[in-house]
Parts: C-alpha cells; structure tokens; sequence
C-alpha cells in the first residue's frame, strides 16, 4: 500500500499557470479547488475567466509567501520546521521490501 505524500504547491507555478491557462481554470485546478476550475471550463466561451485569471495572477505576484502558504499549502508543515519521523514510520520515499 503507497501512502499519500502531499505536494507543496509553488506560487510561481500558480502565477504561470493563472496567465496561460486561467481561461480554463488550470491554476485553480493545481491550487486544490476543483469546484472553482469547473467553473473556469465551463464558462471558458465567454473569457471571463481569461480576465479574472489575469486579475489573480497579479494577485498572487503580490501575495507574501506565508499568505500564499496559509491559503494552498495549509495542510503542510511550514519549510523551516523539520520533519520529525516515529520510530515505527520510514521516510515517504524510503520504498519497503518485502
């Protein structure tokens, strides 16, 4: 059985992601709001979301990184605490032979 390792989402990837494909939600799938991103492809015809992926991208270019930490990458230790494994735990890439 694999566990589930999260991923830290980088803000410069959101920002990319929010100027080339905010017209159908891309960045909003990346930032872990699939609701959001549905909306974004389905109103894609109308490029609405090519505007408001525009404005975001902005707001994310002057976002600090521990806001941007505090709204995506919540569920994650911050970068300067260390991970402190059990002594019953192995590392997430560490793979266990049977």
């Amino acid at each position: 059985m694999r566990a589930y390792v999260p991923f830290r989402r980088n803000r410069t990837l959101a920002i990319v992601l929010a100027l080339f494909t905010g017209i159908v939600g891309g960045h909003k799938f990346y930032l872990g709001r699939p609701g959001w991103g549905l909306v974004y492809l389905l109103l894609c015809w109308t490029y609405v979301p090519a505007v408001v992926g525009l404005l975001e991208a902005i707001g994310y270019i002057f976002l600090e990184d521990w806001d941007f930490d505090n709204r995506y990458n919540d569920h994650l230790p911050p970068l300067d605490y260390p991970i402190i494994l059990s002594p019953h735990q192995s590392h997430p890439r560490q793979r266990h032979q049977p």
